[in-house]
């Protein structure tokens, strides 16, 4: 009990820094689509702003990145990437759509809130990144939601075929026109449904049984295993925590084991991504005298 009463202790000041007591937090949040694959998990097309007042959780909505980025007067205009990415980088400009080009999460993280600031001038308390799977599984925890304006019920089953039928596919854009009284020359329109989707939810989500709320705190603890959620904060007490316990998606650069890391990037402005099928073999056999060969086969 002592043990467990010290560690509370020392969890108490992140806590509440995280929970906005002292002062208002503010969290950048992304969504990853994987049908266009980038280093930490898919293409960040759309935005919001998480923000935690004293505990208590804001009303939140998603933004489409081409109402900022795909203007005539866009901050990313001329702007050129990273010296890493630099050589190699495709297009004529770049911004925070394009800000998770590193495997790293915390290195991404800090490009994005950077660039966060240059485009939309806000400063922001750290990043949250997630994919579908992630919204897949409170789904699970928590049941179908409805989107009365669509008529729709999203399930885990049909979340991400909706998202794309209502982003990508026409016949769901007229849908959107005709619902929310919009042309297709919106820039925002491809993402209208994706916007209702995580205001209800986000409803959803405030008005949760307390057992609900336990299943979807374990399922975010299984979530940054899986990097499905990825998590950085600007405290570094928080951040040591999430390192501590394996869940910060850092890369592993110790010197003291073999590793293997293949990052699989599409920067050609498609949703190709899901209809490749990436195989990875690698065979590894141990020498007598304590060396070893890899032999990988992608």
């Amino acid at each position: 009990v002592q043990a467990l009463l010290q560690r509370g202790r020392a969890l108490l000041e992140p806590a509440n820094w995280l929970l906005g007591v002292d002062q208002p937090r503010v969290f950048l949040v992304q969504t990853m689509d994987r049908a266009e694959l980038r280093p930490t998990g898919g293409f960040t097309g759309q935005y919001g702003e998480l923000s935690i007042n004293s505990g208590r959780v804001g009303a939140f909505s998603l933004h489409d990145i081409s109402g900022v980025e795909y203007t005539d007067n866009s901050p990313t205009i001329g702007q050129l990437a990273p010296a890493a990415y630099r050589a190699w980088w495709p297009f004529e400009n770049w911004g925070l759509r394009d800000s998770n080009l590193s495997a790293d999460f915390p290195t991404s993280a800090q490009i994005a809130i950077a660039e966060y600031k240059h485009e939309v001038k806000r400063n922001v308390d750290g990043v949250v990144s997630f994919t579908p799977f992630f919204i897949e599984h409170i789904l699970q925890a928590i049941g179908p939601i409805t989107i009365p304006k669509y008529n729709e019920t999203i399930t885990a089953e049909n979340l991400e075929q909706k998202l794309h039928y209502y982003q990508l596919d026409n016949a769901g854009i007229r849908k959107i026109e005709i619902v929310e009284h919009v042309t297709a020359n919106d820039p925002n329109i491809r993402k209208l449904f994706t916007s209702q989707v995580a205001s209800v939810l986000m409803g959803r989500l405030r008005h949760a049984a307390p057992t609900e709320l336990l299943a979807l705190g374990l399922q975010v603890l299984h979530d940054l295993k899986t990097k499905d959620l990825q998590i950085y904060m600007t405290n570094p007490q928080i951040e040591s925590l999430l390192e501590q316990y394996n869940d910060a998606s850092v890369i592993d650069r110790s010197n003291t084991h073999d590793g293997l890391l293949i990052v699989q990037a599409n920067v050609s402005a498609s949703k190709a991504s899901q209809y490749v099928q990436t195989i990875v073999h690698d065979t590894v056999n141990l020498h007598t005298q304590g060396g070893a060969t890899h032999m990988l086969q992608m």
